[in-house]
């Protein structure tokens, strides 16, 4: 475990302050293939869908996420990944992550903005 740890401490030789543990959002839809969403991406998604969405962590990072949105949807967390469907409507809505790795003490908190397409 000490090896997994090594870049987080802000003593380490390896230590990257700069570079987030999040790195984008993976999507899967029914009947589509997985998509990839960089961070400044926003998530398109039809009404009355269902997505299911995982934070992307740079690799190998072990960590717990907490999940909520704008507004107040209820979600299912399953650690570093959520089903995520918008109100009825609603327009847009932002989904927020927070990071926290499991060998570190700061948090990461990212924003996914959603936008709801027209029918």
């Amino acid at each position: 475990m000490p090896a997994v740890c090594l870049n987080f401490s802000s003593y380490s030789l390896f230590y990257v302050e700069d570079e987030p543990s999040l790195q984008g959002f993976s999507i899967e839809r029914l009947d589509t293939p997985t998509e990839r969403l960089a961070i400044d991406e926003p998530l398109l998604i039809k009404p009355a869908e269902k997505v299911f969405v995982e934070a992307v962590l740079l690799g190998g990072i072990e960590a717990s996420c907490a999940w909520s949105t704008a507004t107040d949807n209820e979600m299912e967390n399953k650690n570093c990944s959520t089903v995520f469907a918008v109100r009825p409507g609603t327009k847009k809505d932002v989904l927020t992550v927070i990071v926290q790795p499991a060998c570190g003490t700061r948090q990461e908190s990212i924003n996914l903005p959603v936008v709801v397409q027209a029918e």
